[in-house]
């Protein structure tokens, strides 16, 4: 992972945050002003904890807006993940893809979020620019809507995922296995519908950084990963 190098010899790395609200902040804290409790903010200062000396840098905020499913993601990507030549981008649509009314159809269909999110993987795999792709956390059980749909969008970012060989924080078991803990799935969105609050944030966060832990060596292999710990998220291995 090209990634990895650059943060253990100390050379500054840049990563790009690709999503929606909860990309932007919400709803961790007093996300607007203070970003330090929201995933990305975690994800920025949890890497250097983790690896001593590495540099890295949000070049653009840009790149994650309320609101957004996954057909603004390629023109986000051309007009600022490549030109700020970032080294890692984090793609974490598909909240708002599902959304839609009871009975009727999604905003954006399965089959097309599959080839919007290959596309965007493409075009950044040709630029040399590493990629993790994000799951989609479980929304509250009230919303059938969204409960009955997210399965087949979390199912399809695995199989892009291994298809592509590209990295896969799947937040969504992690989400679910919080529930063997004692502590119920739906406690951690603040407004009880589709935004995490500061502990959903801070799961978030903690299944991306296992990406740049030491104690996974940066890389984890599917098989091994889900095998010996049944009770964490597999993550797909980044192109080494």
């Amino acid at each position: 992972m090209r990634t990895l190098t650059k943060l253990y010899t100390g050379e500054t790395t840049k990563i790009a945050f690709l999503g929606a609200s909860t990309t932007d902040g919400a709803e961790a804290g007093f996300w607007w002003s203070d970003r330090s409790l929201t995933y990305r903010g975690r994800v920025l200062t949890g890497i250097p904890e983790l690896i001593p000396g590495a540099q890295v840098f949000e070049i653009s905020t840009a790149i994650h807006k309320g609101g957004t499913t996954s057909e603004v993601g390629m023109q986000m990507i051309k007009d600022y993940v490549i030109p700020h030549r970032n080294d890692l981008c984090l793609i974490a649509f598909g909240g708002n893809d599902v959304a839609g009314p009871l009975n009727g159809a999604p905003n954006v269909a399965p089959w097309t979020f599959s080839r919007l999110i290959r596309d965007m993987v493409d075009t950044l795999q040709q630029e040399n620019i590493d990629v993790i792709l994000v799951t989609l956390y479980p929304h509250h059980s009230f919303y059938q809507t969204h409960v009955q749909r997210i399965p087949q969008y979390c199912d399809t970012l695995r199989k892009i995922a291994q298809d592509m060989n590209v990295g896969l924080a799947d937040i969504n078991i992690e989400w679910e296995n919080m529930a063997t803990h004692g502590i119920p799935p739906h406690s951690m969105l603040h407004n009880n519908h589709n935004h995490p609050g500061v502990d959903g944030h801070k799961v978030m966060a903690d299944v991306i950084l296992r990406f740049f832990d030491p104690q996974y060596n940066g890389i984890v292999n599917r098989e091994n990963f889900s095998n010996q710990n049944p009770n964490l998220p597999f993550v797909v291995s980044l192109n080494p």
